[in-house]
Formats: structure tokens, sequence, C-alpha cells
């Protein structure tokens, strides 16, 4: 996966390709990885307590 240049030994065209299909398949990882990952869903005006209407109409962004 080398070739070399004079002295030096510089990578070559297969070490390319090897490093770029080793980022797509841990781009394909990542991304199935995070599709399974739930989302955090915002809190209903059912799960507000009905004790304090005002602190409700307040959290919720209804104004008086």
């Amino acid at each position: 996966m080398t070739t070399r240049f004079g002295s030096h030994v510089l990578p070559g065209e297969d070490g390319f390709r090897t490093v770029l299909a080793l980022g797509a398949g841990a781009a394909l990882v990542g991304f199935a990885v995070a599709a399974f990952i739930p989302r955090q869903r915002p809190a209903g005006p059912d799960a507000l307590p009905a004790a304090d209407p005002a602190r409700a109409a307040e959290a919720t962004g209804a104004q008086a």
C-alpha cells in the first residue's frame, strides 16, 4: 500500500482506497447507531400539575 519516491515512502493508490472504504464504513455504522437513539419529546399539557394554573399557562406560553 506504499510506493517509493526517491528515499521517501508515500501512500499508494491502494492505501487511499482502503482508508476511504474504512471511512465510509465508519460513517455508515455511525448513521445506523444514531438512527436508533430515541429523541426526547417535549412534555404535553397533560404532564403539568393542575394545582397552579398560572404556572401551567407560563410553561405552555399561553397569554392571559
